[in-house]
């Protein structure tokens, strides 16, 4: 026979597993919509890349068209985003420095198509697309962060 302080026992620890377990699945929804978002995002700025780097008669597109290739990539997905191309990248991020968008940076999307390298005494130039989208997160409460990626590719006019 059990003791009368046992009571309830059972109720409170069944509550407690409950609560950690609807906790962990939140937190794996969570996790699975953000890494989703963040393939989502990464494919669009490849795909912005790519068509920077095409030239086109010799000429390379412009920032705002690269942007609109981007966005329209998003919004297939159902990623929102301002699609106003932001011209100037953040201040300690430039063509050749492998820094990635700093977490205080705003959403939008950055080109830049005239970056140069010197490869085997042969100056080759590559266009960057970086983007920064907002994640608010559902059912978790830690509100809105920035997903940022990076592509660089080739310039096809070398």
């Amino acid at each position: 026979m059990k003791c009368r302080k046992e009571r309830g026992a059972v109720i409170a620890e069944a509550a407690v597993v409950i609560g950690l377990l609807f906790f962990f699945l939140l937190a794996t929804m969570e996790f699975g919509r953000i890494y989703n978002v963040y393939q989502v995002i990464t494919d669009a700025a490849r795909e912005g890349a790519r068509f920077s780097a095409l030239s086109n008669g010799g000429t390379q597109p412009t920032a705002q068209n690269v942007a609109n290739q981007v966005c329209s990539y998003l919004n297939a997905s159902a990623v929102q985003l301002d699609c106003t191309v932001k011209q100037n990248l953040p201040q300690g991020v430039t063509c050749n420095s492998g820094t990635s968008l700093p977490n205080t940076t705003p959403p939008g999307v950055y080109v830049t198509s005239n970056c140069t390298v010197v490869v085997n005494n042969v100056q080759t130039g590559y266009s960057e697309v970086d983007v920064a989208v907002p994640y608010k997160f559902l059912s978790l409460p830690f509100g809105t962060v920035n997903i940022r990626t990076r592509a660089v590719m080739r310039n096809e006019t070398n």
